[in-house]
């Protein structure tokens, strides 16, 4: 396995400023995978940009050329780096980050990959997975026992 392309993004103080704001008025758990949901969105799209990946579409879609379209694999693994970048900047005080998970390899599905997180309080793992959706949108926060049986949101 290998990357079609690896590339680099940065983003500017007022977009990062804007993402931290998400998290200013956490008060649970809830409100923080929620915040995490909208900062994910907002760097998929910021980096998209950059990348050329602003048209990814939503699982493994291809439209007309494969550039730009991202696998489960890429997804977590920017997700990955998206949420080590929130809990660096220490706006993560409901979670922290964990390891990326796979599934599927020994259930007898299609393989696939997302990012995670846990619950600090609770102890509960969470996937953090963005392939369902196109580049930009909120991704999938749910239970990692549950992501891990196969689960996948309706068809839109």
């Amino acid at each position: 396995m290998s990357c079609y392309k690896i590339s680099e993004a940065s983003i500017n103080k007022q977009d990062w400023q804007n993402i931290l704001t998400l998290f200013a008025n956490n008060d649970s758990a809830e409100d923080e995978r929620h915040a995490v949901q909208q900062a994910i969105a907002s760097l998929e799209f910021l980096v998209g940009i950059q990348i050329s990946s602003q048209h990814d579409l939503a699982r493994n879609q291809i439209a007309s050329n494969r550039y730009g379209q991202m696998d489960c694999v890429d997804e977590a693994t920017n997700t990955s780096v998206y949420l080590r970048m929130l809990e660096n900047a220490g706006v993560l005080t409901w979670h922290t980050t964990a390891s990326r998970m796979s599934r599927g390899i020994f259930q007898g599905q299609a393989p696939h990959n997302t990012a995670t997180m846990i619950d600090t309080q609770t102890q509960i793992r969470y996937a953090v997975d963005s392939w369902f959706y196109e580049n930009g949108k909120a991704p999938v926060i749910i239970n990692l026992d549950k992501w891990m049986s196969g689960w996948e949101p309706e068809q839109q």
